[in-house]
């Protein structure tokens, strides 16, 4: 006969829980700045829709401004597509401009799912 003990899922080998940023993007439609970063969240094997807020995640932007980091934008999520969630925000140049942050420059996604952060850069630097 079956237990409960049966029943209950088998604990995988190594870390089972995985936070991964699979893409970080950056472009320019219009006059409007859109960053993009694709965050992946695996619990004991399983991708997990991070819409609900649970388990708790963090997603931020940020840009090099010298030798330190500035927070930049606090991105929402946006969409769940083949076991990643999209976090996107979309901003104006002249918000950016304000801020004295060059399109050109380096930028960081910095994504804190359950505990477990990752961290992606774009353009030259490292993260």
């Amino acid at each position: 006969y079956e237990t409960e003990d049966n029943l209950r899922p088998r604990r995988s080998p190594g870390n089972v829980h995985v936070t991964s940023i699979t893409q970080f993007t950056k472009s320019r439609p219009g006059s409007m700045r859109k960053f993009v970063c694709r965050v992946s969240y695996q619990h004991y094997g399983a991708h997990l829709n991070l819409n609900n807020g649970t388990p708790s995640h963090d997603v931020k932007i940020y840009y090099k401004n010298g030798a330190s980091w500035g927070h930049l934008l606090t991105p929402g999520w946006d969409q769940f597509n083949a076991g990643t969630n999209r976090f996107r925000s979309i901003v104006s140049k002249q918000h950016l401009n304000q801020q004295g942050v060059q399109w050109s420059g380096c930028f960081k996604c910095e994504a804190t799912v359950n505990g477990n952060r990752h961290k992606t850069c774009l353009g030259s630097c490292t993260c």
